[in-house]
């Protein structure tokens, strides 16, 4: 039996770092994050042995081996997968990969295992790989366009915004791939400096504000107002965590050619950043970005989360 599946990587709109559980246990969290079309693709088939194969060969990569770790697979297995977005991006490829992985493993053994366990499952097991969040697993689960609370609970909210108005955000939003090499475990070492920096943790509190504003604007169609709401975001997360000098450098030239705001995706300082911009000056911003060695990343949004079917 063989099953293959795909889940979605995911941008940051506002609120991220507050899905931390040592910040919003204290403070509260929430995030808005959208889905993209760009994807982690998985296929496993079951062995008649024990036996796992991967992409051909027996050699394991080290998201796969700790996933088995702390999982169990009561089988051999050939395992298939690729991503449209290598890891490192910022853009939630660990959680597209783990939560994928365990729908298809829990699929091929007929299991019905409730969304909810599933993001708790992937989570638990990330946790074994580095200090995390909990936005990525949500976001790659559900797919869309979403608002997410978190508290003693967590909620998530779709946010059903007509076509058009996705359409013409969609032409306002810039990706561009940062390159660099992040720090093993950059949330580990801001918890740390944290505990000891006040002005850090009360920053969380306007950056979780943030998250409820740009929701906000999002569901009245206020446009112009998002960039702003990026750049507020950036200015609070921006800190020797997050940033460097190139991407310092970045920043203020594409201020310079049009951009109104941005952001980083996922922890920092290296990865994929994301701009906004007007569509009148987009042409001029990729091309100063460009002549700069960067690389921008056409995307589209997409609406559904991780799915898998039988083959």
């Amino acid at each position: 039996m063989e099953i293959r599946g795909k889940a979605p990587l995911r941008i940051g709109l506002a609120g991220g770092g507050t899905d931390l559980e040592y910040i919003f246990e204290k403070y509260g969290g929430a995030v808005v994050n959208i889905t993209i079309d760009k994807f982690c693709h998985m296929s496993i088939k079951i062995r008649d042995d024990n036996k796992i194969f991967v992409n051909g060969y027996e050699e394991r990569p080290f998201i796969l081996k700790k996933i088995l770790e702390n999982y169990e697979v009561p089988f051999g297995f050939d395992l298939i997968y690729y991503n449209d977005i290598q890891p490192g991006s910022g853009l939630g490829n660990s959680s597209s990969f783990v939560v994928l992985f365990l729908k298809i493993i829990d699929d091929l053994q007929n299991k019905v295992v409730d969304d909810f366990e599933t993001i708790k499952q992937a989570h638990q097991i990330e946790l074994h790989i580095k200090e995390g969040g909990w936005q990525d697993q949500y976001a790659t689960t559900f797919g869309g366009i979403n608002f997410i609370e978190f508290n003693k609970e967590k909620r998530i909210y779709p946010l059903n915004l007509r076509y058009r108005f996705l359409c013409e955000l969609n032409e306002h939003l810039l990706l561009v791939d940062i390159y660099g090499q992040k720090q093993q475990d950059i949330h580990k070492e801001l918890r740390e400096y944290s505990e000891t920096h006040n002005d850090e943790m009360e920053k969380t509190a306007k950056i979780k504000d943030l998250a409820f504003r740009m929701r906000d604007c999002l569901l009245n169609q206020r446009i112009d107002e998002i960039g702003k709401i990026l750049h507020e975001n950036w200015e609070l997360k921006r800190n020797k965590f997050t940033s460097n000098k190139n991407i310092d450098s970045l920043y203020k030239m594409a201020r310079l050619n049009g951009a109104i705001g941005g952001k980083i995706c996922g922890s920092g300082q290296a990865g994929h950043f994301l701009f906004f911009c007007k569509p009148k000056d987009r042409n001029n911003l990729i091309n100063k970005i460009e002549s700069e060695g960067y690389k921008t990343v056409p995307f589209n949004f997409a609406k559904q989360g991780a799915e898998t079917w039988r083959i």
